[in-house]
């Protein structure tokens, strides 16, 4: 675990009530401590500083075409129901499949959000605080963008105007309750704003794009709060 993602649970997440009575000078020690490395050390997670880079990067295809799995529950209805058309297999190919590739997330230490697949690449966040674009045939990165918090919901891809030339973007949410939009092709930030005020907000769940309006669904952590006995309830 990166000492970033440490010290956030200590200040803003789901240590901060244990790590009350800690300084910031002491919050900052037990992320380096744990972590072995000191804040700021530099974004192991950052696409840059990776050896398996794309070389290229081609115009992103229809979405709506070819294999693919956009979002949780791949249509409105959230079905899950995955047609023989946008598998692109059959269900007699499923015991045949073999591994063709891995990637791990750096400085990461668990894998929530389910992958969304699109114009023949992958869209997945992480906990390590960045959203990757990879390469579905080959695993090799496109681009990373950096959050900042933990991403575990699904992304969800879809076309967007008005953003220049910008033609499919990237909707999520993250730890912090922030909602963002990337351009698909490059990882770039269209926009980004905030879901919910109260301090312990967060998204866990996909966001559903339908006629041009993204519908976020909010949740809290505030159960973990419980450990204060000071903690006003149901705030």
């Amino acid at each position: 675990m990166s000492p970033e993602r440490i010290y956030e649970a200590l200040t803003t997440g789901v240590m901060k009530d244990q790590a009350a009575k800690l300084s910031d000078q002491d919050k900052r020690g037990v992320a380096e401590f744990m972590s072995g490395r000191p804040l700021g050390s530099g974004s192991v997670g950052d696409a840059k500083n990776m050896p398996n880079q794309c070389r290229t990067n081609p115009a992103l295809t229809d979405t709506a075409r070819g294999p693919a799995w956009n979002g949780w529950g791949a249509d409105g209805s959230n079905s899950r129901f995955q047609p023989a058309q946008a598998a692109g297999l059959t269900a007699a190919q499923v015991p045949q499949l073999k591994l063709k590739w891995v990637f791990g997330f750096p400085g990461g230490v668990s894998a929530n959000t389910q992958p969304t697949i699109a114009s023949g690449r992958v869209f997945v966040g992480s906990d390590n605080g960045f959203v990757y674009s990879l390469d579905a045939a080959t695993g090799c990165i496109y681009w990373s963008f950096e959050n900042g918090s933990i991403v575990r919901n699904a992304l969800t891809i879809g076309p967007i105007s008005g953003q220049g030339n910008s033609r499919y973007a990237v909707y999520f949410g993250d730890g912090k309750a922030n909602v963002f939009a990337l351009d698909a092709q490059n990882g770039k930030l269209l926009w980004k704003t905030k879901a919910d005020d109260h301090f312990v907000a967060r998204i866990t769940a996909g966001a559903k794009l339908y006629n041009g309006k993204l519908f976020v669904p909010v949740s809290s952590s505030e159960e973990f709060r419980s450990g204060n006995p000071d903690y006003p309830c149901c705030t």
